[in-house]
């Protein structure tokens, strides 16, 4: 009889050692699901991205610096599979024979003229780089592109050597150029 009730109780315990085990899993189980919850609805960003070039015009020479990181003090932006992502923000900075000349924050707001309401709420401003092909004795060219990766509307932000004040125009050559590559 001694036999049996020791058989019994390490049945038991081993029973109820089981059935706490079990109840453990699933609540791990949540745990990792809570966890991958939060880091789903964190927004995503960009890497942050620094460029430079190097230019003459007429009698000065330009050392352009551009920075592109994402700006947590814009609005997020939402895409169609409802992914958040922070926008990104591009300072530029030009020194003109070796002096600070030229220093401005560009967002997309900058080019909001020319995109629609979608392509405000829904697009990123990717980046810019300083076109020097298209730089001349009048000014520095930067293209910017604002979309999805490699998708959206291109720019051209141009910043006149005299001193004046930066201007923007859609960048059609640009655009023509990336759907005859996509349509390939």
């Amino acid at each position: 009889m001694k036999k049996y009730k020791l058989l019994w109780a390490v049945c038991l315990t081993l029973g109820g050692l089981t059935a706490c085990q079990e109840n453990a899993a699933p609540k791990d189980k949540t745990v990792a699901q809570e966890n991958v919850t939060e880091k789903s609805l964190q927004p995503m960003a960009d890497t942050p991205q620094t460029a430079t070039a190097n230019l003459s015009l007429g009698n000065h020479s330009y050392a352009v610096t551009i920075r592109r990181a994402p700006d947590e003090s814009l609005p997020l932006v939402v895409d169609e599979l409802d992914q958040r992502f922070y926008d990104n923000a591009v300072e530029i900075s030009i020194l003109r024979d070796d002096a600070e000349w030229f220093a401005q924050k560009v967002t997309k707001d900058t080019f909001s003229e020319f995109l629609s309401d979608a392509e405000r709420k829904g697009s990123l401003l990717l980046g810019m780089s300083c076109d020097t092909a298209r730089c001349d004795r009048s000014q520095i060219c930067f293209t910017a592109q604002v979309g999805q990766a490699g998708e959206g509307p291109a720019f051209l932000y141009l910043v006149p050597v005299n001193g004046g004040t930066p201007s923007v125009q859609r960048d059609n050559l640009q655009e023509e150029i990336n759907y005859e590559d996509s349509s390939r």
